[in-house]
């Protein structure tokens, strides 16, 4: 009886313990590819000193989402896991590769040095330049890393993350298949962009924006011969926006399309207004190229 009773005890310990370990794992690896994640570096960048710096690599796969609606969600898995057998490589006690979600991973390295770190960038999106044999497909994909060296002072690490994945899509507009190192100017751009990204659906709303008509002259005949609509931005508080600055952000985002219907409204109401005055002249309208060949305005 008591052999029982001495048996079950053990084999209760053996079964906490195997779940214990079971759970820790899953709380902080990545099922998927078995690299760390988000959790395990949060507990990690906890950890270090007070005003330590340390290194951050932020990678992202190139056309990723390409990949997952042409062949697949599980395609895409299995690219992943590949991918994360080659940051496995990078891990020793000064480096750690994480998997944060999607595909996107974080290499934190306690070299503080700018230019081992761009190095190590170089050697990682070379790394990653390769083919991957998954099912039948030969893949090429590339990276994305943005770098920053980061104080340590926040607790939650969020400006540090910030940074990197700041400079990443910095990388990403360069061409792809780069690195871009975190500025403070880069950084002050594109919390302006982001501003004005999410002013500028706003703006169309409140009617922000407002038209100038740049006359055309022929001077071989010293005559008017039309006019140029050019849009303008009157930010509440920023003031005048030029159209350099977002109009690139109204192509990203999609809004080119009903800023251009507002465009061409306004453009053609102008244009009825000077005829009734007796002004006929042709009003031209700049079209972006991002506007879809053939679509209804």
């Amino acid at each position: 009886m008591i052999v029982t009773i001495f048996l079950i005890i053990i084999v209760s310990w053996v079964a906490m313990f195997f779940d214990r370990y079971v759970l820790e794992k899953m709380a902080y690896r990545d099922s998927l590819t078995n690299l760390y994640n988000r959790n395990e570096m949060n507990l990690f960048l906890n950890k270090q000193s007070i005003g330590q710096k340390p290194g951050v690599l932020y990678l992202d796969i190139d056309h990723f989402k390409a990949i997952n609606d042409t062949l697949g969600h599980d395609t895409g898995d299995l690219l992943l896991t590949k991918i994360g057998e080659q940051l496995k490589k990078w891990e020793k006690d000064q480096v750690i590769p994480y998997r944060i979600g999607g595909d996107e991973f974080l290499i934190i390295t306690k070299d503080q040095d700018l230019s081992a770190l761009e190095q190590s960038a170089h050697s990682l999106l070379e790394q990653i330049k390769q083919s991957f044999h998954i099912e039948g497909n030969e893949l090429y994909v590339t990276g994305s890393i943005g770098i920053v060296v980061g104080s340590n002072e926040e607790s939650d690490h969020t400006k540090l993350l910030r940074a990197a994945d700041t400079a990443m899509y910095v990388a990403k507009k360069k061409g792809k298949n780069q690195f871009s190192v975190y500025t403070t100017q880069m950084g002050l751009k594109e919390v302006r962009k982001m501003e004005l990204e999410k002013d500028l659906q706003k703006a169309l709303k409140d009617n922000q924006f407002y038209m100038e008509y740049q006359p055309k002259w022929n001077v071989k005949t010293n005559t008017l011969y039309g006019f140029e609509s050019l849009i303008r931005w009157k930010h509440p508080r920023l003031g005048i926006i030029s159209p350099r600055e977002f109009i690139p952000i109204a192509e990203e985002t999609g809004l080119i399309i009903p800023l251009t219907r507002w465009t061409l409204e306004e453009a053609t109401k102008q244009c009825k207004v000077w005829h009734s005055q007796g002004i006929i002249q042709p009003v031209a309208v700049n079209i972006s190229k991002s506007v879809p060949y053939g679509h209804t305005i």
